[in-house]
């Protein structure tokens, strides 16, 4: 059956690829960004590169994946085709439609106001502003915030998006260092989740303002940089691992590493990562036993906005993933965002909601250009769809809390034609 996925996964990139690519003129589209993100780290998770990985998955899993790929490839690919292409290019800044003076007012504000939260958060979890000093509490803490002003704590990818919008505006480098000061703050509590998520929401947003365009020198420049920070990350996981010093293991022990040892450790590490997480879900499916028909997959709803968590303690219990089923390894523990969806709907209807997301997610493409909402709107979401392959940031009510003060911030910033 590996060999079957791999070839289906290779003839379907062939053909959906190059036409979404040549039909939008953007290579930045949602289906190069979860064919790239998604399948590729599941086609190279049959090749079996861990000890911890089974000779081959259930047949629900490898159905499950097919579904994905009818739903996240196939179909958008047939909606961008049968779309009318629009020939005149737009430019993207000017045509936001804000009041640029409210712009920055409401940036700025946001700014302080979430880093401020995220410091008060640090000190009552921690009694630490910068829980780091304590890297035992720091791991303990780095994913889990106060409630209700934990919302807001985790608003910095938002945050970013916004100030790089005033950057475009006054290409001052002011906005830079509070951009950069958005990307550590998290590292405060060893979280690099974060920093992930707003490089990818800033990648998106900067190919459609084009503010900052690269040239050889700057590629070298960003590769070096790239290279760096990955490093920062990878050890910064490999501590975790050995509880910041009082173990000695590598990531090559950890997973099992079957191939070279000749590799640097970033390469195991992102193998347990992103095609680890399919072994995961191969687990999740075998393990599960029974369903919750939409709490899971629309998590947002139930307990981000509605709480209904507040009134029903043990709906958390029913929706959380890690505890309901045994991961392959302590330090491999995500099943992808496919997990979700079968927790709620089973291997059979679980492509709805892949359908129902993807066309949100087409939704916000089609109309980025047309003001400020719809603009980082894409960008959010396509951060969540980037990271799918390692846990289910598309139904996490984080992301539609930002969705949300993004409208508000579109109606208070918005000019109102007389």
């Amino acid at each position: 059956m590996d060999l079957i996925y791999q070839v289906l996964i290779l003839v379907v990139g062939f053909f959906c690829l190059p036409i979404t690519v040549l039909k939008t003129r953007d290579f930045v589209n949602p289906v190069t960004l979860i064919y790239i993100c998604f399948f590729v780290p599941s086609f190279f998770a049959t090749f079996r590169l861990s000890g911890l990985q089974s000779p081959s998955w259930q047949l629900e899993t490898y159905f499950l994946l097919f579904c994905a790929l009818i739903a996240w490839v196939v179909l958008p690919t047939l909606l961008i085709c049968f779309k009318k292409r629009k020939v005149n290019k737009v430019d993207v800044l000017s045509n936001l439609n804000i009041d640029y003076f409210r712009w920055k007012k409401a940036t700025l504000f946001l700014f302080w106001f979430v880093l401020l939260i995220y410091i008060f958060s640090n000190v009552i979890q921690s009694g630490l502003v910068i829980p780091a000093f304590n890297p035992e509490i720091a791991n303990e803490i780095h994913h889990v915030f106060p409630p209700v002003i934990g919302v807001f704590a985790r608003f910095f990818p938002l945050v970013a998006l916004a100030l790089f919008i005033c950057y475009a505006r006054e290409r001052k480098k002011i906005y830079l260092i509070l951009i950069a000061v958005c990307f550590l703050v998290p590292f405060s509590r060893l979280s690099r989740i974060d920093f992930i998520i707003q490089l990818v929401a800033l990648i998106f947003l900067n190919a459609e303002l084009k503010v900052i365009k690269f040239n050889k020198k700057h590629l070298l420049l960003l590769s070096f940089v790239s290279l760096v920070m990955f490093s920062m990350l990878a050890e910064l996981g490999s501590s975790r691992v050995n509880r910041f010093g009082e173990y000695s293991i590598t990531y090559f022990d950890v997973i099992d590493w079957k191939g070279s040892y000749a590799l640097p450790e970033s390469i195991p590490i992102i193998y347990a990562y992103f095609p680890l997480s399919f072994e995961n879900l191969d687990h999740f499916v075998m393990q599960l036993k029974g369903h919750t028909y939409g709490l899971a997959s629309f998590e947002w709803i139930s307990i981000g906005f509605l709480k209904l968590h507040m009134a029903y303690p043990e709906l958390q219990d029913m929706i959380h993933i890690r505890g309901l089923y045994d991961p392959i390894s302590t330090g491999v523990t995500v099943p992808t965002a496919l997990a979700t969806f079968y927790l709620d709907f089973g291997v059979y209807l679980s492509i709805l909601p892949m359908l129902l997301y993807m066309f949100f997610y087409l939704f916000f493409y089609f109309k980025k250009t047309f003001n400020s909402f719809y603009l980082l709107g894409f960008c959010l979401f396509s951060y969540a769809f980037s990271l799918a392959s390692f846990q289910s940031f598309i139904v996490h009510p984080n992301l539609y809390w930002q969705l949300l003060f993004c409208l508000i911030i579109y109606f208070y910033t918005r000019k109102v034609k007389p």
